[in-house]
């Protein structure tokens, strides 16, 4: 297996390096899209209050977490002391569950380091970006909180509010962006959310599949008017599980988001039409200090 070190916040890439890098496009390889004004910062201490509200508490019990962002054939180096110059002292596995953390963090430059309980070592410094909170998958499905936010989620896409979007969004690592799940990470920080619907900027998405074309455009331009299919009462959804019509690829969640859960939706294609002519999303939810929050969208679409 490969060690791999990701960042907690990715680089910020000028738009034009962007662009001149489409035909490059490959790997696991994440972007930041700097959008503009911040919102306000009490913004993340309304949704906790507002899905607290909505009742439920989960996880029942201390907060642990699992690896994240780390494909099933990579491993996460701790080190010590924290940062990439530090001696590895263990290589964890990309689905390794259960770990607590010691309350030590720092700051090293753009990124957030944590430290970690290793066992047979003692302690090891991680990226924090490469945690999530650890929430059984049966609890997720069962906590009335998450409708209420994916509800409150999809009224701000309708609405084409960036600040009602902004709440709703995981205050540790932004929105996490996939145009197709194999294509790469576009990640919007929370303090650019609420540009997010309005900026007309181009972003590189990634690729199409066979042709190998770039994707680009603005999420409002490209994005968008799709997620509006999302909103429509014919789609379907499901928790932890792809939903999918006809196509010759298989749609999956992607291994390294494999502790995150998630609800899919599905927009089954028009009558008469192509039968590959179907959408679907994903929605990852990321719990913060015991709320959740969208932390992941993802397109799906049939493929021949």
């Amino acid at each position: 297996m490969r060690p791999i070190e990701l960042r907690s916040g990715p680089p910020v890439v000028p738009r034009l390096a962007v662009l001149a890098s489409l035909a490059l496009l490959s790997g696991c390889t994440r972007v930041l899209v700097p959008l503009g004004t911040p919102p306000s910062p009490s913004l993340t201490t309304q949704q906790a209050d507002e899905t607290l509200l909505a009742g439920g508490q989960v996880p029942d019990g201390p907060v642990v977490y699992s690896i994240f962002g780390i494909p099933a054939d990579g491993l996460l180096l701790a080190r010590q002391p924290a940062g990439i110059s530090g001696t590895v002292v263990a290589e964890l596995p990309g689905d390794l569950r259960r770990v607590r953390l010691t309350g030590q963090t720092t700051v090293l430059g753009s990124s957030t380091w944590t430290e970690i309980e290793v066992p047979s070592v003692g302690t090891g410094w991680i990226n924090l970006w490469n945690l999530t909170e650890d929430i059984d998958g049966e609890a997720f499905c069962a906590d009335p909180r998450v409708p209420a936010l994916l509800d409150k989620f999809l009224a701000a896409l309708r609405a084409r509010s960036g600040e009602a979007l902004a709440q709703t969004i995981s205050p540790r690592r932004g929105l996490v962006l996939r145009h197709d799940w194999w294509n790469d990470e576009v990640v919007i920080a929370l303090n650019d959310a609420v540009e997010l619907m309005r900026t007309t900027e181009p972003v590189a998405w990634g690729v199409q599949r066979g042709s190998g074309a770039p994707i680009v455009g603005s999420f409002r331009d490209r994005l968008l008017p799709e997620l509006d299919a999302l909103l429509d009462a014919n789609s379907t959804e499901a928790c932890n599980a792809i939903q999918s019509g006809e196509t010759g690829y298989p749609a999956q969640w992607p291994e390294e988001y494999a502790r995150l859960n998630y609800v899919s939706y599905f927009v089954p294609p028009p009558e008469p039409g192509p039968v590959f002519n179907w959408r679907g999303w994903a929605v990852g939810v990321e719990y913060v200090d015991g709320v959740p929050y969208v932390a992941v969208l993802i397109r799906y679409q049939g493929d021949l």
